[in-house]
């Protein structure tokens, strides 16, 4: 019978599930955890679909990287330095300004006295 191929191995099949359980996570909570907002679910698709480009980007820097250096950590800040305000920002502009409730002016307009 033989072993399975190599990409149906266990290792692949937990990738496969798990990163689209990632990206479900990621665009369910990132509106209301990291930018206090809420988001359609237009908005949250778009969140998925981006951590998903971010996904290749990173591979995209990591195969250039390593292209030119052998130092693993080199690849692995360089990645993130690329990937996370990427990251961020895309996320950033896709929810938009977090909204507050009416009335609520916490932290609107406050500026810090030396």
């Amino acid at each position: 019978m033989g072993c399975p191929p190599r990409y149906l191995s266990a290792k692949s099949i937990a990738n496969a599930l798990t990163y689209p359980g990632g990206l479900v996570f990621v665009a369910a909570v990132t509106p209301q955890l990291v930018f206090s907002a809420r988001a359609t679910a237009s908005a949250r698709g778009l969140i998925a679909l981006w951590y998903g480009v971010l996904y290749v980007v990173g591979l995209i820097v990591v195969s250039g990287l390593e292209s030119v250096t052998e130092i693993r950590g080199v690849v692995i800040v360089g990645t993130v330095v690329v990937t996370a305000p990427l990251g961020f920002a895309g996320a950033r502009l896709l929810v938009g300004r977090p909204r507050s409730a009416p009335g609520n002016t916490k932290g609107a307009g406050r500026t810090v006295e030396p």
